[in-house]
């Protein structure tokens, strides 16, 4: 909604109450007092902010009695147009009323940007959980934190976030939580839609869900987000949910320019199962010309410790990872940190991953067992420490491995293998992997000259290898 579209007489604005808008008068008041005067108008509880810059000392409160209140602008993601500009430590707008919405502003930090400054805080103390709250077309810069959220229901499209900590932060409320059912966890950790948002430069995680040790955050979509010179992506706890069409660029390695240490890109802390993640491209930046990182590049090409990390206490089961582009990452694109179930990897790229040549990295590693898991189509880039592309610290277990392409005489090296299926790539049949710690396994080879596909079982103890083209 722009202002052009409405009404005269639907809206207040702070020039009614006095605000000058030129960017050095103390607007607080001025903006404060249109933002009490909608105040029972139903769903006319309109305040524009006309183009200017309105300087605030204190933090704006729009209280719980600004149920759908609007606060609008005349900016986009790219201008500030309309601009809140703050000095102090703290947020600039406190947001207490259900079904907010601001669209066309920007927040701006005047001078250094301290660990209080917030654009929005989101958050209530009684029915605490009702939120639904929407930033549209927005302009945050220098915030330590964008938007802050307590409770339900955020819609985050189209704004940018630069040179700031956190873009998005939700947590779950401590108290003040009323009903049950759908309102409570595990449901009642839903509605999250963050799309379409330009991260540039955070010095943090992009987004951050965290507070609930139950792991219950859940219907999130985190879609078509560009983050250049961004590092992380997403961190925190994340189940039934979208994290699909996202750019990040240049993520990297090293401490970040604040002093943060290592992250990867995407860090799914809790929960874990039933999430998609589909058609991102995750990375640092390529090598440059001349094959090597020089001291005078170090700050324009970086790249990533990891991509995508299921953390220990994440329950990961069900889950999608499919059309992905990974690369130029230190160490492993893809680790689940515990084990993996009932899952599907495929149709993902990895490219210049394992940069630090460590032995043990591979482009999928799974610490725990994978079973009923598929790794289909995958194209796996050469491995600097010469190891095979998906490593299985426990045992991989009625599952497939076939389809991929990759570098060495195997895909895999695994603590055992049971009832599985794996494809290797045209090898002699002496260069199939020792049977010690396979079970009713089934290896699909084509020899070194090209003939018809030799089936191979395991015993346990020993291959059964037919001839090109005859059953065992």
């Amino acid at each position: 909604m722009k202002p052009t579209a409405l009404e005269p007489g639907s809206f207040v604005t702070p020039q009614q109450f006095g605000a000058a808008g030129n960017g050095t008068t103390d607007d607080t008041a001025a903006v404060q007092a249109a933002i009490d005067s909608v105040v029972g108008r139903g769903d006319q509880k309109i305040v524009v902010l006309p183009p200017g810059a309105y300087l605030i000392s204190a933090p704006l409160r729009v209280s719980s009695r600004h149920g759908r209140m609007k606060l609008l602008g005349y900016g986009t993601m790219a201008t500030r147009t309309s601009q809140i500009s703050l000095g102090f430590d703290g947020p600039a707008i406190q947001w207490e009323g259900t079904l907010g919405h601001v669209e066309g502003v920007a927040f701006v930090a005047v001078g250094q940007r301290t660990s209080g400054m917030i654009g929005v805080l989101v958050k209530k103390s009684a029915n605490a959980d009702d939120m639904d709250f929407l930033a549209a077309s927005c302009n945050f810069t220098s915030m330590q934190v964008a938007v802050r959220q307590e409770g339900r229901g955020l819609y985050f499209i189209q704004n940018l976030v630069a040179l700031g900590g956190t873009g998005v932060e939700v947590s779950w409320p401590q108290s003040g939580v009323e009903g049950g059912g759908p309102h409570v966890p595990p449901y009642g950790l839903r509605k999250w839609m963050i799309t379409g948002n330009h991260f540039h430069t955070p010095t943090d995680f992009a987004i951050k869900f965290h507070g609930e040790s139950d792991g219950q955050f859940r219907g999130a979509i985190i879609t078509d987000n560009l983050l250049d010179i961004g590092r992380r992506l997403f961190w925190g706890s994340l189940t039934n949910s979208t994290i699909a069409g996202n750019i990040v660029e240049n993520s990297s390695r090293t401490d970040g320019w604040d002093g943060t240490p290592p992250a990867p890109i995407v860090h799914i802390t809790s929960g874990g199962h039933g999430v998609t993640i589909s058609g991102n491209h995750f990375g640092g930046f390529e090598v440059p010309p001349g094959g090597e990182y020089t001291p005078d590049w170090q700050g324009i090409w970086q790249m990533g410790e990891r991509a995508v990390v299921f953390g220990p206490d994440a329950a990961v089961h069900h889950t999608t990872i499919t059309g992905n582009t990974i690369s130029w990452v230190w160490g492993t694109p893809l680790h689940v940190e515990g084990s993996l179930s009932d899952s599907t990897i495929t149709a993902n790229t990895f490219e210049g991953w394992n940069q630090s040549g460590t032995a043990g990295e591979a482009a999928v590693r799974i610490d725990g067992d994978a079973t009923r898991v598929s790794l289909t189509g995958n194209a796996f880039g050469e491995n600097p420490a010469g190891e095979p592309p998906i490593r299985v610290g426990g045992s991989l277990r009625q599952g497939s491995v076939v389809g991929n392409t990759y570098a060495g005489s195997s895909p895999l090296v695994a603590g055992g293998v049971e009832g599985a299926h794996i494809e290797l790539l045209p090898c002699k049949t002496s260069d199939l992997p020792a049977p010690a710690g396979l079970t009713g396994a089934t290896v699909v080879v084509t020899d070194a000259r090209g003939q018809r596909p030799s089936l191979a079982v395991s015993d346990g103890t020993s291959w059964l290898v037919s001839p090109p083209g005859r059953p065992v």
